[in-house]
């Protein structure tokens, strides 16, 4: 209900009951309007401190998924750092080797190449 509407619905509340005062009826009428109408406001403030406590539930539940969420982004990022890191550390050691095995493979082909230039100047017999 916006508060016109319950600024309304008061006023008219208010007019019935003092026309009720004014015409002459009796007290217990006056006083079940009265009743009426602070039981329906307390219905009222009842529905809005449940909406308030819902609304903490609902921000304290988020918080909580949040936060899992969080944790566990990190824990992702953390992995992933983590496999970043070895995979850099195998193809540098991968490469290391690489142009290890190329470096030995040159030495044994000048090593070969000397050995074939050494048997072509042996004079023949």
């Amino acid at each position: 209900m916006s508060v016109n509407n319950l600024e309304a619905t008061e006023t008219r509340t208010l007019d019935r009951t003092l026309l009720a005062i004014r015409s002459g009826r009796d007290l217990e009428k006056v006083c079940a309007s009265v009743e009426s109408f602070l039981v329906s406001q307390l219905a009222r403030l009842e529905d809005a401190i449940n909406q308030c406590q819902m609304a903490k539930e609902n921000d304290r539940i988020v918080k909580q998924v949040l936060g899992e969420f969080e944790s566990k982004k990190r824990d992702w990022e953390n992995q992933r750092a983590a496999e970043i890191s070895r995979l850099t550390q195998a193809s540098d050691r991968l490469a290391k080797g690489w142009a290890q095995l190329e470096n030995e493979r040159r030495q044994w082909l000048d090593s070969q190449n000397e050995s074939a230039l050494e048997k072509n100047q042996e004079p023949s017999n």
